[in-house]
């Protein structure tokens, strides 16, 4: 980035041609003697004689492990692409902050020795192959995990603080099974495959932050993704699809919901308990029953004058909005919504609200 009245130095050195006179060679001998290599150092290009700067190699310290679950083995050899781990449990016991785990093409079960949940340690990457958002690289299991904030439950993967998960496609199908469960962490989950779990591709609780973003979650039983307690983080730019709610909102929580595609699903975005999810550029359409809900005291904001929600609400079964809350008016301003398929309270200009 340039700054007005300012540009970066140029690249150029200053060169001062050879042979140099006596008193120059002198001159810069008494420099470096007396202290000039400092001002050398601090001024390369300025004062570099006959020498193009150039910028430092960079080299990358990130350690990589390796996993294959095909022609993995499990020891404490050397790891290696050619020589990798056979199990995403033991890389990660391997494994520290800043560490890669990259995970070959294969399936990686319990059949194969994998120990559910999978733990992804903090500031660990847990990567496959992005591009393709896991097609080949699938997660399946499930293990019971002791939630702090909604006991037991069933896990195929747990995210702690710092960590990512990237280009993997994971399912539990146990009974009210979760593929990835987020507690009070800030994972960042990207470029993944959420299918045909039990349950919920993913859940959050306790105080979790993460930032969710273009994923597939379809097939899935019940819910894509679950919002619960006093979570938050950011949902963006994932497609939700052909599964029960494409997202259920509870208790307390605030997610900002944005960018999404909540297609063809039994009703698309629930909020319920207090919560207070932020809608803003989402297509929510052809779900069966319903677009948006609101329950209990629920308050989504779905666009004001201030910050329009620009989602795009429509051809849904029953409903595009529908607010069953006992007093709270939903605010969507801004929005493209059939206004007559709308029961309950909703102000798309943004007025005080009217109580009958």
């Amino acid at each position: 980035m340039t700054h007005k009245g300012w540009s970066p130095p140029s690249n150029r050195s200053l060169t001062i041609p050879f042979p140099l006179p006596v008193r120059a060679s002198l001159l810069i001998n008494l420099l470096l003697l007396c202290g000039g290599a400092a001002i050398l150092l601090a001024h390369p290009q300025k004062y570099a004689v006959g020498v193009t700067a150039k910028q430092a190699p960079q080299t990358s310290t990130a350690k990589v492990i390796y996993v294959n679950p095909n022609i993995g083995t499990d020891t404490v050899a050397d790891n290696s692409q050619s020589a990798p781990y056979r199990t995403i449990a033991y890389a990660m016991q391997q494994a520290s902050s800043g560490t890669a785990i990259q995970l070959a093409s294969g399936s990686y079960t319990n059949k194969n020795g994998e120990i559910f949940p999978i733990v992804v340690k903090q500031g660990v990457i847990l990567r496959g192959d992005e591009s393709t958002k896991g097609q080949t690289i699938k997660i399946i299991g499930g293990g019971y995990y002791i939630s702090p904030t909604l006991s037991a439950q069933n896990v195929t993967v747990r995210a702690e603080k710092d960590s990512e998960i990237s280009g993997l496609s994971i399912t539990n199908p146990n009974t009210r099974g979760t593929a990835l469960w987020i507690e009070s962490s800030n994972p960042t989950i990207k470029n993944n495959t959420f299918s045909n779990s039990n349950r919920e591709g993913v859940f959050l609780s306790g105080t979790a932050n993460p930032k969710i973003e273009d994923n597939i979650f379809t097939k899935n039983l019940v819910n894509g993704i679950s919002i619960a307690k006093m979570s938050a983080g950011e949902i963006r730019n994932n497609v939700i699809d052909n599964t029960g709610i494409g997202i259920v909102v509870s208790e307390s929580a605030s997610p900002a919901i944005a960018q999404n595609r909540i297609l063809k699903n039994r009703q698309g975005v629930d909020v319920g308990g207090d919560a207070t999810p932020l809608l803003r550029n989402n297509i929510i359409e052809n779900n069966r029953e319903n677009g948006v809900v609101a329950t209990g005291n629920a308050g989504p904001n779905l666009g004001t004058k201030e910050s329009p929600g620009q989602n795009r609400i429509r051809n849904n079964g029953q409903y595009d909005i529908y607010n069953v809350t006992r007093n709270n008016t939903i605010f969507a301003v801004g929005n493209d919504i059939d206004l007559k398929r709308i029961s309950g309270r909703v102000d798309f200009v943004n007025t005080p609200a009217t109580r009958s």
